[in-house]
């Protein structure tokens, strides 16, 4: 990567945790027994209440950084700009890799995602392949696509969805250009993450992932690649207690606010048909009627917010 980190760079793990007594540890050990080398975990507890942070106080090479309340996913990953910092460790200077609290990984996963952007010239993002972690032939996340004239933002690209998100169950070891990167596991350059100023905070959880890969992408002219070789595991909102057609309106209202800030030529079709898809969508799967409601609260909401931040409620 000749614009980025350099070779064999530092690794600095970035840990979001809200309540997640039932997989942090899993996935800090996981972290702990990673074959790169020099490396530091920071976790940023995000205002948990079931003593889950106190788990892992203490350990070798991890930190625990307590935010005083739940500040939604942006702002609970950008409480790395106020953390004073291991002593010796720059990790503006290296690699940052930030990771859900619920995501299982092999011994070599960031060593292999290192590699693989030290061996591009134009990489702002280096992802692995996400499955769920129950049923594991299902893939979470393949690098998705973005198409904002049809108000569309997905996990899986068309292959996927069509063969519903199966995989054979083997990395084929390819690297490919993704539309975007997933904020569940992703490798950044840690000055370009501390350039671009992070996650956009006016999307508090939902399409600040999206803003951040077009953000890199802008600013240093590179691409996003996901590296089918490392497969990762997501216990799908393991630690989270919003319900369903809450989160539903959230993500709803978020894709909505993204499209209005698109081109005047996409934003129209853009949420028409936004609003058609995750009305039927909501209804299909969220509840019925109540999903459908959601659906249509938060599309009205990301439309009515316009420029402003989408309304974050402590969960």
């Amino acid at each position: 990567m000749s614009k980025g980190v350099a070779a064999k760079a530092p690794v600095l793990s970035v840990v979001l945790n809200w309540n997640g007594k039932r997989t942090l540890v899993d996935t800090i050990d996981d972290l702990l027994a990673q074959t790169v080398s020099p490396h530091h975990i920071l976790v940023i507890d995000n205002g948990s209440t079931d003593g889950s942070e106190r788990l892992v106080e203490g350990r070798e090479r991890v930190s625990v950084y307590k935010l005083p309340k739940n500040l939604g996913f942006a702002r609970g990953n950008n409480a790395l700009f106020d953390w004073d910092g291991k002593p010796g460790f720059n990790w503006r200077a290296g690699w940052l890799f930030i990771s859900n609290n619920d995501v299982r990984y092999p011994v070599d996963a960031i060593e292999r995602l290192r590699d693989a952007g030290d061996a591009t010239l134009d990489a702002v993002s280096v992802s692995p392949w996400i499955a769920f972690a129950e049923p594991s032939v299902q893939l979470w996340y393949d690098g998705g696509m973005v198409i904002p004239w049809f108000g569309l933002g997905s996990n899986y690209n068309w292959k996927h969805l069509i063969n519903g998100r199966r995989y054979a169950g083997e990395e084929d070891g390819a690297v490919v250009n993704a539309d975007f990167a997933s904020g569940c596991s992703v490798l950044v350059p840690g000055e370009y993450f501390h350039t671009v100023g992070g996650f956009d905070c006016e999307y508090p959880l939902y399409v600040e992932d999206f803003v951040l890969s077009d953000n890199l992408r802008k600013q240093y002219s590179g691409k996003c690649y996901v590296v089918r070789k490392v497969l990762a595991f997501h216990r799908v909102s393991a630690s989270s207690k919003l319900g369903s057609t809450k989160k539903y309106e959230l993500r709803t209202a978020a894709f909505a606010r993204w499209i209005c800030h698109q081109s005047i030529l996409k934003r129209l079709p853009g949420l028409l048909f936004l609003l058609f898809w995750s009305s039927l969508f909501g209804a299909a799967s969220v509840h019925r009627f109540s999903g459908m409601r959601a659906a249509m609260r938060g599309w009205w909401i990301g439309v009515k917010r316009g420029k402003r931040p989408i309304p974050w409620e402590n969960a």
